[in-house]
C-alpha cells in the first residue's frame, strides 16, 4: 500500500499511545515526512521521552 503524503499537507496527524512501540513508530515516520503530529499517551514519562529524543531532530512541544 503506498501512502500519498502530500495528502496530508495543512494537516495534523494524531497518535495514540505514541511514546511506545508502533505508535512511537508511525509518529517518528509522520515527523520524518514533515507532516504535524499530534501525540497522546497514558504514561507522561512515555511521552515525555520521545518529546527530548524527537526535539534533536525537529522542533516539537511536549506537554
Amino acid at each position: 500500500m503506498e501512502i500519498q503524503l502530500s495528502s496530508f499537507a495543512n494537516k495534523v496527524a494524531i497518535v495514540t499511545g505514541g511514546g511506545q512501540g508502533i505508535g512511537k513508530a508511525i509518529a517518528r515516520f509522520f515527523l520524518n515526512a514533515g507532516i504535524k503530529v499530534a501525540v497522546s499517551q497514558s504514561e507522561c514519562c512515555r511521552i515525555a521521552e520521545l518529546g527530548q529524543n524527537l526535539r534533536l531532530r525537529r522542533s516539537i512541544d511536549s506537554k
